[in-house]
């Protein structure tokens, strides 16, 4: 039976500093990536073909003449661009006689009438020039070319000391750290210590340089909550189980196969009879074992119809008395009252007047059925009546006076039959011995419970009938009192 806890398999790259890392994936397929920072710009100076994140560092390419010597050289170019062009000297004033449009350099060779400096050991010394304009500059010896690392801004008049400008990491330390540079260019890449391992548990894709710190990855469950944690495992497996309390001991009447933590709630089993209405019940027994024997209720007393041989105990169910006669009413000796035939019947019926007295007296007749007429025997008439209703009284005086019927109750369940002719209620019945009883049932199941009030589901006692009554005492000797 499925319990809802079942879970999709999902697949996809589970490691989660990995470049393709799918969250929503509980099964790894193997397909991760790993994470190797980089330049990615293909079009950059320094391009890295193996990575596949960018860590912006990405130089790009400046194109230019890379060659010192020539003329037009860049020494921020990083990359040559067949542009270079040679010192092509001569005149370049264009007001010169001999002026040279392909020059770039001038030689001074320019023929012009020219004032100038005559200082020969004047910076601007023109040897060509034959007037002076007070225009002579002393001499200062450096390094002229302004994009040089030792440019010498006060010099005029390069000595060949020069060293050209070359960007780069200049830490000695870093991990990208250039030799020939001279200049820093903020490029340096600290050496980033770690595991460079990408199968291993605590790989670093930013690490540079593998510390011996690697670890195996180890399956398990990791949450410390769950019933099988391994502090071990640095890997979820997905297998944690929640932990369930309950009984653990599969001989228990209470074990609970879902559960994988004791709780020390465990009942031993304990076999027998559980029913209490069974005469071998056990009160210590919580597992029934068949075995449960049962007495055969049923009517114990002859002289009823419903008398059972084979009965263990009287259940009640005794109602008609063994009244014997006629039972055939075509016959005089008919007797209604009678359920069990005796062989009497020997005169047959004839109904008429049988009083001899009467004015239309049948000699045949044997069964009166109240056709006589009279007409001088009133006055008798009256007198037998009175005579019947003395009779009626003493009748029912009689029953008042039969000897009562003793019963011994027992502390627990008794079963017992209601001894006398008349209907009474229950309440009124036992209320001499209330205090003693705990509860009383009737063949239906009704019952009057004396602890919780005077509520009465059975109403009357009735003559013949059995009820279960459990007592809180012994009560020997018990007999119902007459209620009046």
């Amino acid at each position: 039976t499925d319990d809802g806890t079942c879970v999709s398999v999902i697949e996809g790259c589970t490691v989660s500093n990995s470049l393709n890392y799918n969250s929503s994936a509980n099964t790894d397929d193997g397909s991760c990536v790993a994470k190797v920072m980089g330049c990615t710009d293909s079009l950059a100076y320094n391009y890295n073909a193996l990575a596949n994140l960018n860590d912006n560092s990405c130089q790009p390419i400046i194109l230019g003449c890379t060659d010192i010597n020539a003329f037009n050289y860049d020494s921020y170019a990083l990359e040559d661009d067949n542009s270079c062009v040679e010192y092509v000297y001569g005149c370049t004033n264009s007001l010169s006689f001999n002026y040279n449009e392909l020059a770039n350099t001038d030689d001074y060779s320019c023929e012009n009438i020219l004032y100038g400096c005559t200082e020969s050991n004047s910076l601007n010394y023109n040897y060509l020039a034959n007037t002076d304009d007070g225009t002579c500059i002393a001499i200062v010896v450096g390094c002229t070319v302004s994009n040089s690392l030792n440019y010498d801004s006060s010099a005029n008049t390069d000595d060949g000391s020069c060293v050209a400008q070359i960007l780069g990491c200049t830490d000695s330390l870093a991990y990208n750290y250039n030799v020939l540079a001279n200049v820093n260019d903020n490029s340096c890449q600290t050496i980033i210590l770690g595991c460079t391992d990408i199968n291993a548990y605590n790989y670093d894709s930013y690490a540079l340089e593998d510390d011996n710190s690697c670890v195996e990855y180890l399956y398990g469950c990791t949450n410390s909550l769950s019933f099988n944690y391994n502090p071990q495992a640095n890997t979820d497996d997905y297998s944690c189980k929640n932990i369930l309390y309950g009984c653990i001991d599969d001989s228990a009447l209470n074990y609970n196969y879902l559960a994988n933590s004791d709780d020390g709630s465990c009942v031993s089993i304990v076999e027998g009879c559980n029913d209490y209405m069974a005469i071998n019940y056990s009160s210590i027994a919580n597992v029934d074992d068949g075995s449960c024997e049962y007495p055969v209720g049923g009517c114990k007393n002859e002289l009823y119809i419903e008398f059972d041989i084979e009965a263990q105990f009287s259940d009640g169910s005794c109602e008609r008395l063994i009244v014997t006669g006629c039972i055939n009413s075509l016959f005089i000796e008919f007797n209604p009252l009678a359920n069990v035939d005796d062989n009497s019947c020997e005169t047959v019926r004839v109904e008429g007047c049988t009083s001899q007295i009467a004015d239309n007296y049948n000699p045949l007749a044997n069964d009166d059925i109240g056709t006589c007429t009279f007409n001088d025997v009133m006055t008798e008439l009256s007198s037998v009546n009175d005579s019947l209703i003395v009779l009626n009284d003493m009748v029912i005086n009689c029953s008042a006076t039969l000897e009562p019927i003793y019963i011994d109750l027992v502390n627990g369940w008794n079963t017992i039959g209601f001894t006398l002719r008349n209907p009474q209620d229950v309440v009124e019945t036992l209320g001499p011995i209330v205090d003693q009883i705990k509860i009383i049932k009737n063949n239906d199941g009704q019952f009057y419970w004396p602890e919780m009030g005077p509520f009465n589901q059975i109403g009357d006692f009735i003559p013949g009938q059995g009820y279960l009554l459990k007592m809180n005492s012994s009560l020997e000797s018990y007999y119902f009192p007459i209620i009046e």
